[in-house]
C-alpha cells in the first residue's frame, strides 16, 4: 500500500511539474505586435522657392531599418495632400519631418508661409508638426520632427 501511495505522488509532482511549465511559456512569450494603418496628411502655403520637404519612416526602436518610407518635394500651395503609408506594426517608431531646405540658419521662414503635416493612425489624429514664421532655424535649416513612439500606438 505505501509503494502505492509513493507512485500517486511521484505522478502527481511530475503532473504539476509539466502543468507549471506549459502555463510559463505562455506568461513569457512576446505579444504579437498589432499592425496599423498609417497616412501622412499635410498642407503648404506660400512655400514656392523655399524648398519644402516632407519626408517619413517607420523605424525600429534603435532608429534603423526603415521601412515604409517617403519623400515628398512641395513646390506649391497645397491642402490636405494625404500620402499612404501602408501598415506599420506597434513595434516599430514612426517619424515625420518638415524642412525648407531654403531656408538657411539663421534665417526664418517668410511671414505668411507654413507648412503642417498631420500624422493619422487607424483614421485618425495621433500627432502633429508644423514649421511657418514662428519656427527657430535648426543647424542647416528650418525644419521640424515628430514621432510616434512604441508605446504611443
Amino acid at each position: 500500500m505505501k509503494q502505492l501511495s509513493t507512485l500517486r505522488y511521484l505522478l502527481f509532482v511530475l503532473l504539476f511539474a509539466t502543468a507549471s511549465a506549459c502555463g510559463d511559456d505562455e506568461k513569457n512569450s512576446e505579444p504579437t505586435p498589432k499592425a496599423h494603418t498609417v497616412q501622412v496628411r499635410y498642407s503648404a502655403v506660400q512655400v514656392s522657392g523655399l524648398g519644402a520637404r516632407i519626408s517619413g519612416a517607420s523605424v525600429n526602436t534603435d532608429g534603423l531599418q526603415p521601412q515604409n518610407s517617403f519623400n515628398v518635394s512641395v513646390g506649391t500651395d497645397v491642402a490636405n495632400v494625404v500620402q499612404a503609408v501602408g501598415q506599420v506594426t506597434s513595434d516599430r517608431e514612426f517619424n515625420v519631418t518638415l524642412v525648407f531646405e531654403n531656408v538657411k540658419t539663421p534665417n526664418k521662414a517668410p511671414t505668411g508661409s507654413s507648412f503642417t503635416a498631420d500624422i493619422l493612425v487607424d483614421g485618425v489624429v495621433k500627432k502633429s508638426v508644423r514649421i511657418d514664421n514662428n519656427t527657430a532655424p535648426g543647424v542647416i535649416n528650418v525644419s521640424a520632427r515628430t514621432s510616434i513612439l512604441t508605446n504611443e500606438w
